[in-house]
């Protein structure tokens, strides 16, 4: 009998102990939110960092569609893992921050190619997903809706910085009258070639590739030389038509079979002297 008193006694000292926890959070004051500026989504993190997950998820229902820009650095081209988002057709970019997340629409893919080389990147848009992790930690989303000068940025070439002066039919003439020998010498001395090729376009064609981007090619109607474009300049060979002259500059590379330029990778930020 003694021993049950004394287990009665100490279950009931375990139930007041979790009442006074119970209580005692409870009692816990709400976050003063007038310390920090709900404007501007680095202060909305660190306000939840002092909250417990009930008032985080309070907060977030407040702002849910609030426009926010946030300015961080893409540390690597491509992007995350998806998500929750995968089924909805977005993808997370990979940005220099542990909270606070950049997600994208498929159409608006080549913002992040673009903008991963030339630096910093405002994530402009709306904040639109709120989710805990494990261990206290949680995680902001921020839709990104491109401002026009961003758009402008994307759908316009850079400038050029580097100038070529060979030609690569011209190269392709004199490898021609080479040896194998010597063209393997010549490509030893030449990997990174830069040349340009000006000629009228017989087509465009686009591929979807599985692991890489979608990309182009120009073909023309004077030369087997085929000008290859990345994903983020596809915008300047959509409008083309055959019998166009355009232009292509970049780095030159050869066939499977053969030592001669069968294709150039585009590269605006090439000229020709």
């Amino acid at each position: 009998m003694k021993i049950n008193k004394i287990m009665r006694e100490r279950n009931m000292l375990r139930l007041l102990l979790i009442i006074s926890s119970v209580i005692l959070l409870g009692c816990k004051e709400k976050v003063d939110l007038s310390k920090f500026n709900l404007n501007d989504i680095s202060d909305v993190a660190i306000a939840m960092a002092e909250m417990n997950e009930t008032e985080r998820e309070e907060l977030f229902s407040s702002l849910q569609g609030k426009e926010y820009s946030f300015n961080n650095r893409i540390v690597k081209e491509g992007f995350g893992l998806f998500g929750s988002y995968k089924d909805n057709g977005y993808k997370k970019v990979d940005l220099d921050h542990k909270i606070i997340n950049c997600v994208i629409e498929e159409k608006h893919k080549v913002h992040i190619l673009r903008y991963f080389k030339k630096g910093n990147f405002n994530c402009n848009g709306t904040l639109a997903r709120f989710k805990e992790g494990n261990f206290g930690h949680y995680f902001l989303y921020i839709l990104y809706r491109p401002t026009d000068e961003q758009n402008s940025f994307v759908n316009s070439l850079p400038p050029a910085t580097k100038f070529t002066d060979k030609d690569a039919n011209a190269v392709n003439e004199q490898l021609s009258a080479m040896t194998d020998i010597g063209r393997d010498k010549f490509w030893e001395e030449n990997e990174n070639l830069q040349v340009y090729l000006t000629d009228d376009v017989k087509d465009v064609a686009g591929t979807d590739l599985i692991v890489l981007d979608k990309t182009g090619s120009v073909s023309f109607f004077n030369t087997n030389v085929t000008c290859q474009i990345s994903h983020m300049y596809l915008f300047i060979i959509e409008k083309l038509n055959k019998g166009d002259t355009f232009t292509c500059t970049g780095k030159a590379s050869t066939g499977l079979f053969g030592n001669n330029i069968s294709y150039i990778s585009f590269d605006p930020e090439i000229g020709v002297k």
